[in-house]
């Protein structure tokens, strides 16, 4: 997280309840966490678990492809970073037994919700940022 971007990320990567996520991005990797009580998928990773408060979890691998369940396109850039790249999408993909976000990497106009989709790992991903997804 060297490199300066004018992009928003995590202020502190590596703080305790986003730190599995954000070391599996540098990796190539998609995580989310799992109760170690319950089983509960949780994302985004909270203290507690939504269905039994446990505070056991544990990071597991999820899918690098899924559908698109939700999506918006966004027409204004609420960073500089995004000024360039206008208009572009932004989905929520259910990969997997979790529904993540990240940016569409391709046409805005092409995107539809039950779209299939696979994690793109561009320079943002890597550094931590964010996902990013393109159709599969």
């Amino acid at each position: 997280m060297s490199d300066q971007l004018d992009f928003p990320v995590p202020k502190d990567p590596d703080e305790h309840t986003y730190k599995g996520f954000f070391d599996g991005l540098q990796k190539k990797i998609l995580r989310a966490r799992q109760c170690c009580s319950c089983g509960q998928w949780q994302w985004p990773p909270h203290r507690f678990c939504s269905q039994c408060q446990s505070t056991e979890f544990d990071w597991h691998d999820i899918p690098h492809r899924g559908i698109v369940y939700s999506y918006t396109v966004m027409h204004r850039a609420f960073r500089d970073y995004f000024a360039d790249k206008l208009p572009y999408g932004v989905v929520i993909v259910e990969a997997g037994p979790v529904h993540i976000s990240g940016r569409f990497i391709g046409n805005p106009a092409s995107l539809a919700c039950g779209m299939p989709v696979g994690i793109a790992w561009d320079d943002l991903a890597t550094k931590g940022a964010s996902p990013a997804w393109q159709a599969v």
